[in-house]
């Protein structure tokens, strides 16, 4: 009983340390958009918002509902649904270019290994091979290495916080 009383206690506490760190990320993400003068341009953000909002009629209808049938079922209204979006698209567009300029101006690239194994967890992900899905998506390499930019700043800024327990 005690073994399993131990072992529950260590799981735990590794379920709590992760819960904690990923925190403490969206924590340090936040604060250093907040403190961004980064801006925006409208044409961004409604180019953003036409693209999730497509996405996101699509998944309905993928669930055989319409975005009437959402609308119904929420209480939501149309504009009220789209201002939500925007809202998330100016949030992401902003914290995506915080994010890019901090690996720039700290000179952070991701390794060809990283970026190798992006490409390779993606083509296995759709089954294929590497040489297909880069012919298949020739942007995708581009996409990945921005992704890995943006965690690498990200784990900056972990890295550079002066985090107290």
């Amino acid at each position: 009983m005690e073994a399993l009383k131990s072992a529950i206690e260590v799981e735990l506490n590794h379920l709590f340390d992760i819960k904690r760190k990923s925190f403490l990320r969206s924590q340090l993400i936040r604060q250093a958009v907040d403190n961004a003068r980064a801006r925006i341009s409208p044409s961004e953000i409604e180019a953003e918002v036409n693209l999730t909002f497509q996405t996101f009629t699509e998944k309905l209808e993928a669930e055989g509902m319409t975005l009437d049938d959402y609308m119904d079922k929420t209480g939501l209204q149309y504009d009220a649904v789209r201002d939500d979006i925007r809202r998330e698209a100016e949030d992401s567009l902003k914290t995506a270019m915080v994010l890019q300029e901090i690996a720039r101006q700290k000179h952070l690239i991701p390794s060809d290994e990283s970026v190798e194994k992006g490409v390779a967890d993606l083509a296995g992900a759709i089954q294929c091979t590497v040489d297909e899905f880069c012919k298949r998506y020739p942007m995708a390499v581009e996409e990945i290495k921005d992704s890995l930019r943006m965690e690498l700043a990200i784990d900056y800024l972990f890295q550079s916080a002066n985090i107290q327990d």
